[in-house]
C-alpha cells in the first residue's frame, strides 16, 4: 500500500487567502507572483483600497493592469485630480463599496465623476465628499446638466448608499458638482441611513426637510462634523424625527441643544459626542477637562434620564455629578457601552478600584440569580410557599449585592458609582476616564 502524501496547507485555496488577509501590500505582492493559482487568492487584498495621497504612483498604472484588476477595488480615497479619475476609468472598476472625493472645478472631472458614481451605483454604500475653498462669484455655473448619467444612478436603480457624508449644499444639489444643477443629491440615495453634515454655508431648513422626507425616509443617524449649534438645533428639532443615532461636537453643548436632543428620546438609541484629540480612550491618568458646561450638570443628566432607549452613551468632557445622578433615575435599562467622566473619579486608582468593585458585585448578583432558578427548579412545594421562597432569596440577592458594593455603609464615590451601575444589567463596556473595560 503506498504511503499516504502530506498535503501542504498552502496548496488550499481557502487556506491562501485567509493568509491573505494579515499581510502587508509588499509580502502579498510577493505571494502573487508565486504562481498563478497564487495570485489569483493574493491579488485581491493588494487592489482593495486605492489611497491617491498613499498610492501615488497608482495614476500611472498600465490601464491594461487596471482593466485586469479592478473589479477587485473596494475603497477609493482622495480622489482629487483628473489624473485620479482617468486611473479608474474602465468599465471594471465597478464593485466600489466606499469612494471619498474632493471636488474639483473641472467639467470634466464633473463629468468623469458621475459616471464613476453611476457605474458603482448598485455597490456604493458610502460617499464622502470634501470641501474646497470657495470660488469667485464670477466663477461660471457649476454644474453642465448631463441628463443621460442622472437616470443611471437614480432612485429607481435600487441604490445601496447607506452613509453619506457632505454639506447641506451639496447635498440639495447646490455644491456637490456630482449632479446637474438643481437637482438633490438625496434623490438618488433611497436607503441613506447616515448623513456626515460637513460645516459650510447654511441651507434652507424647509428646503432641507422636503428633500429628507421625500427621498430618504430611512435616514435617521446624523453626525454634526463642525456644523455650528445654530444651525444643528433647527436639524434636529425642525427637518428630522424619530432620530436613532447622533455625533456632535462638544464645544457647542447648550441647554437649547439639550431640549433638541430630547425632542427624539423615544428613538435615540446612540448618542456620542466627539472624542477630544488631544484626550485618547486609553491613558495613564484621567485628563483635566476644561468644561464649559459643568455647572449644569442636571441639564446634562435630562439626557440618561429621558432618552430611554439608549443603547450607548459617549459623553467624553463633561463630569456627572453623582449627586445628581442619585436624585434621579436614568432610564436607559438597555445601555450596554457608556463612555462617561465621573466627578471624584480622578485618579486611575479610582477608577481601577471602581472598575473592581463593579465586577465583584455583577459576579454576585449573576451567582444569586443562578442559585434562584436552580432552587425554582428544584422546588415543588405549593404555590404560596414559592412565592415566599422567591421572596427569600430577592432579600438575600439585594442583601448580598449592597454588601459587596459598600462593604457596609461605604460613601466614598467609588461605591456610589458602583451602586448606580449596577442596576444596568445590559452593561459591557465602560470607559470612566483611562481606558475601556469589559465589565
Amino acid at each position: 500500500m503506498a504511503p499516504m502524501q502530506r498535503m501542504n496547507p498552502l496548496d488550499l485555496s481557502e487556506i491562501r487567502t485567509r493568509i491573505s488577509l494579515y499581510l502587508s501590500n509588499t509580502d502579498a505582492i510577493s505571494c502573487a507572483q508565486v504562481s498563478k493559482e497564487w495570485s489569483i487568492d493574493f491579488i485581491r487584498p493588494i487592489w482593495h483600497t486605492i489611497d491617491f495621497s498613499v498610492h501615488t504612483s497608482f495614476e500611472n498604472l498600465d490601464p491594461v493592469a487596471v482593466a485586469k484588476n479592478g473589479h477587485h477595488i473596494r475603497v477609493v480615497k482622495d480622489l482629487k485630480r483628473q489624473s485620479h479619475i482617468d486611473a479608474l476609468q474602465c468599465s471594471e472598476v465597478c464593485k466600489l463599496l466606499s469612494l471619498t472625493v474632493v471636488a474639483n472645478r473641472t467639467p470634466l472631472f464633473d463629468a468623469t465623476c458621475r459616471d464613476l458614481i453611476a457605474r458603482n451605483n448598485i455597490s456604493l454604500t458610502t460617499l464622502e465628499i470634501n470641501l474646497i475653498k470657495s470660488l469667485p462669484e464670477t466663477t461660471a455655473p457649476l454644474y453642465a446638466p448631463v441628463d443621460s448619467i442622472v437616470p443611471r444612478y437614480s432612485s429607481t436603480s435600487g441604490s445601496r448608499l447607506r452613509t453619506l457624508k457632505a454639506t447641506t449644499q451639496q447635498a440639495l444639489g447646490q455644491q456637490s458638482r456630482l449632479l446637474p444643477s438643481n437637482q438633490s443629491l438625496l434623490r438618488h440615495f433611497p436607503n441613506l441611513e447616515t448623513w456626515t453634515l460637513i460645516a459650510g454655508p447654511e441651507s434652507n431648513m424647509n428646503a432641507i426637510k422636503d428633500e429628507v422626507r421625500k427621498w430618504c425616509p430611512k435616514l435617521n443617524r446624523i453626525k454634526t462634523n463642525g456644523t455650528p449649534e445654530a444651525s444643528v438645533i433647527p436639524l434636529l428639532v425642525d427637518v428630522f424625527s424619530n432620530l436613532r443615532a447622533l455625533t456632535f461636537q462638544y464645544t457647542i453643548f447648550s441647554s437649547n441643544l439639550v431640549h433638541a436632543i430630547l425632542a427624539h428620546h423615544n428613538t435615540l438609541e446612540h448618542l456620542a459626542t466627539y472624542k477630544p484629540r488631544e484626550e485618547e480612550l486609553e491613558q495613564k491618568e484621567p485628563s483635566r477637562l476644561n468644561d464649559h458646561f459643568q455647572d449644569l450638570d442636571w441639564i446634562v443628566q435630562n439626557i440618561p434620564r429621558y432618552c430611554s432607549k439608549l443603547r450607548t452613551f459617549f459623553f467624553f468632557s463633561h463630569e456627572m455629578d453623582m449627586d445628581v445622578a442619585e436624585r434621579t433615575s436614568w432610564s436607559f435599562k438597555d445601555i450596554e457601552i457608556l463612555c462617561i467622566r465621573i466627578r471624584g473619579l480622578d485618579t486611575a486608582e479610582k477608577i481601577n478600584s471602581t472598575i473592581s468593585r463593579l465586577n465583584e458585585a455583577k459576579r454576585a448578583k449573576r451567582a444569586t440569580a443562578v442559585t434562584e432558578i436552580t432552587h425554582e427548579m428544584e422546588s415543588s412545594t405549593l404555590d404560596t410557599e414559592i412565592g415566599l421562597a422567591k421572596e427569600k432569596d430577592n432579600n438575600t440577592a439585594v442583601g448580598t449585592n449592597y454588601q459587596v458594593a459598600d462593604k457596609g455603609n461605604d460613601m466614598s464615590i467609588e461605591a456610589r458609582v458602583v451602586r448606580h451601575l449596577l442596576q444596568f444589567d445590559k452593561l459591557n463596556t465602560l470607559w470612566l476616564g483611562t481606558k475601556l473595560y469589559r465589565v
